[in-house]
C-alpha cells in the first residue's frame, strides 16, 4: 500500500521480487513480478493487519517508510523507497495490460 493523497494505492503480489524476498528472509528468483491493481483503500487500512472478510486471506505489514515519485505516466510509476527494511528503486510498468513490479536495491 502506498499513500497517495487521501487514499492508499494497493496491489496484490502473489510473489515477492527477489530483492525484497532476500531482505525479508523469503525465497524468490523473480526479478519482476505481476502486480494486480486493487481498488484504492481508505487511509485507515494503512495500519491494519489481520484477516480479510469472506475468507479472502489475510494481510500483514512487511515494512513501513516513505517514498518519492521519480517518474509517473499512465503506463509507468517509478519510485524511490526509503523503508525500514526495503529501500531502493521500484518500478510499476504496464505491458500489454498487465502491471509488473520490478525492484532494485
Amino acid at each position: 500500500m502506498l499513500e497517495t493523497g487521501e487514499v492508499l494505492r494497493t496491489w496484490e503480489l502473489r510473489q515477492l521480487p527477489a530483492t525484497w524476498a532476500e531482505v525479508l528472509g523469503e525465497s524468490s528468483n523473480q526479478g519482476s513480478v505481476v502486480a494486480v491493481p486493487l481498488p484504492d483503500h481508505r487511509i485507515d487500512y494503512l495500519d491494519y493487519q489481520g484477516p480479510l472478510s469472506d475468507n479472502r486471506g489475510s494481510v500483514s505489514r512487511c515494512d513501513a517508510g516513505s517514498y518519492e515519485t521519480i517518474f509517473q505516466d499512465v503506463d509507468q510509476w517509478e519510485l524511490s523507497l526509503s523503508g525500514t527494511s526495503l529501500s531502493g528503486s521500484t518500478q510499476f510498468t504496464r505491458v500489454e495490460g498487465e502491471w509488473r513490479l520490478e525492484t532494485r536495491q
